[in-house]
């Protein structure tokens, strides 16, 4: 929020009442006349038929100060500020105003609320600004009601009070104040109080922009760049945002940065986009920070530089930018650009979750999951999941899901696991698509349903999620839920194996060697079974051992058959374990070793016997 009121001593003047008898008011001022002690002040201050003497002036301006004069009270807090009489000194400024405001001053309480709005002589109290505007306000100060109104809609200093602040707005807009216009702008732009209605919005932006204010320029450009309200229009949004650049709208010279960074409206210029960036920077804006960091972490107009990209993230973050947080809180979890730290992760986590970022919300969830940085605590991560989830957070939505699946940080309710992971599906996350489909597969928590069990495997698979590829490319093998179609189940295991799923590389293996769905090819077979074994599929490795054995896709190599039939075997599968026993009775490359041929036959018949009884 911007104000582009501000103060010049010689406001104090009322021109039309100029004391001009300077003899007489020095008079009634020595008999304690409080009014006259004041003009004489303005006098001396003004050098009004008096030469100038900003000392005189502050001797008189204290003098009729000292008899509870309100309007000396506050002229006494503007020499304090600007060092007028008497050396600059903000605490005695304050206490004059406080004086003047309690006073019934309302110039005294408006410079209050911007003060304390600002942050810049005082520490930043929004509570404190709202209260002085609400004093100012009550003497029907256009510019304090406006402020006042500002702070309402957008819950600083008091929580959000939409009604009212249109209220108060409408209640100056005849004063016909740019600053109004632009409030009421902004409420009607975001449905604050009133019915959302963008057309009105641009009306009253641009009848702030033709009284030359900067923040509603850049509104009516945000309009035009996203036709709300007028015909969309980049030329025109860029033409409005130029304008609030040179009154140096920190939003406006962010906004022009991002669109010379991405070439939108506008031919790209990094070096030209990292300038604006600066510039929006220098004042203080988080965004700005932000994307800064950004640029140096990738290199981007810059040249990179991990540690300068943390120090723009924690200038964002210093003021709250929620995303800033995250970001840095991710850095600290994973180690990027600075050293591990699992605790800051968490309190940067915590903050940006404080502001209703469900990112970091849904990553505190994890942490509690985990105890990264925290104890476990299951509870806690179902409720950050939660209310993550209700943010239309995706993966929280599902993790969700997955704590009433599982009874994890919950009872365990696997109708509101559904509930969750249909919520999450309908957003096209995958897991949660295959999850629903293998729910209905296999009827948990659901009826029995092939048909929808297909329609989310469908849907997982267009998502390219491997595990649905291979389900489909399994049911159209086998037959289930529609009829057999060795064509399609050759495509599914195709599709399910580029994606890395090693059941598809190894069936896929057994499609190219048996020539089903697929012309028969014992080398693309190998290459399958070759993928396959090197991520552990037993069957795969055992396949594979048989190729490099018999020479089948591949040349005879009797070194690599005992190696992955010896692999196979170890990991329990009864094919290999035989073929190994086979292998070590025959003279075959010099492997003859009867004894490890009864050891392995002897584990094939054992394991075949676990499967009989």
């Amino acid at each position: 929020m911007k104000f582009s009121h501000t103060y010049d001593i010689e406001e104090v003047l009322d021109e039309e009442n100029k004391p001009v008898i300077i003899e007489d008011l020095e008079s009634a001022a020595q008999e304690d006349s409080a009014e006259a002690q004041f003009n004489l002040g303005v006098c001396y201050l003004n050098g009004i038929n008096v030469a100038k003497d900003y000392k005189q002036a502050f001797h008189y301006f204290k003098l009729a100060a000292s008899q509870n004069y309100n309007q000396a009270e506050y002229n006494l807090g503007l020499c304090f500020e600007k060092g007028l009489g008497t050396k600059i000194n903000h605490d005695k400024m304050i206490y004059w105003y406080k004086k003047a405001a309690n006073n019934d001053h309302a110039e005294a309480a408006y410079k209050l609320g911007l003060i304390y709005y600002a942050g810049e002589i005082v520490a930043l109290n929004y509570k404190e600004a709202v209260k002085y505007y609400q004093y100012a306000a009550k003497h029907k100060h256009a510019m304090a009601v406006t402020n006042l109104a500002a702070c309402y809609y957008q819950g600083l200093g008091v929580k959000p009070l939409y009604d009212e602040a249109v209220e108060l707005l409408e209640s100056v807009i005849h004063e016909n104040l740019r600053e109004t216009q632009y409030h009421l702008g902004q409420c009607y732009e975001h449905g604050y109080g009133v019915m959302q209605n963008y057309e009105t919005a641009v009306k009253l932006y641009e009848k702030s922009v033709r009284r030359h204010y900067g923040m509603a320029s850049y509104a009516l450009g945000n309009l035009y760049e996203n036709g709300l309200g007028v015909k969309r229009s980049m030329k025109k949004a860029l033409e409005h945002y130029f304008v609030a650049v040179k009154k140096g709208i920190p939003e406006a010279l962010y906004k022009v940065g991002i669109c010379y960074l991405t070439g939108k409206g506008i031919e790209g210029d990094q070096s030209l986009a990292i300038q604006y960036l600066n510039q929006a920077a220098d004042q203080n804006y988080a965004p700005a920070f932000y994307k800064l960091g950004l640029c140096y972490e990738e290199g981007i107009g810059v040249e990179q530089n991990g540690a300068l990209a943390i120090k723009l993230y924690k200038q964002a973050a210093d003021l709250n930018h929620k995303e800033a947080l995250y970001t840095l809180g991710q850095c600290y979890e994973e180690g990027d650009l600075i050293g591990k730290n699992y605790t800051k992760a968490v309190r940067l986590y915590l903050q940006a979750a404080k502001l209703n970022y469900p990112n970091a919300q849904y990553s505190l969830g994890n942490c509690y999951n985990l105890g990264l940085g925290v104890d476990v605590d299951h509870k806690k991560a179902f409720d950050y999941f939660q209310v993550a989830g209700y943010s239309d957070f995706v993966p929280a939505m599902y993790n969700v899901g997955v704590c009433y699946y599982e009874g994890v940080g919950v009872e365990q309710d696997l109708l509101k696991a559904v509930v969750w992971f249909d919520k999450a599906a309908k957003k096209n996350h995958s897991l949660a698509q295959y999850t629903l489909g293998r729910m209905y597969e296999e009827e948990i928590g659901v009826e029995r349903d092939l048909t929808k069990a297909i329609e989310w495997y469908v849907k997982a698979s267009l998502n390219g999620y491997a595990d649905a590829q291979f389900k489909l490319g399994l049911f159209c093998k086998e037959g289930i839920g529609h009829d057999r179609n060795d064509i399609k189940a050759a495509k599914y295991f195709y599709q399910a194996a580029h994606n890395g799923n090693y059941d598809a590389q190894y069936h896929l293996g057994l499609c190219y060697e048996e020539g089903i769905g697929v012309a028969q090819n014992y080398t693309e077979a190998a290459k399958c079974y070759i993928k396959a074994a090197a991520q552990g599929h037993s069957a795969a490795q055992c396949e594979l051992g048989l190729c490099y054995y018999y020479g089948k896709g591949v040349e005879i190599d009797y070194d690599k058959a005992f190696h992955w039939y010896e692999k196979a075997a170890c990991a329990g599968n009864i094919a290999a374990q035989y073929n190994l026993s086979r292998a070590y009775r025959s003279d075959v490359g010099n492997k003859k070793n009867l004894e490890l041929a009864d050891k392995w036959y002897n584990a094939s018949k054992a394991e075949m016997e676990k499967i009989t009884l």
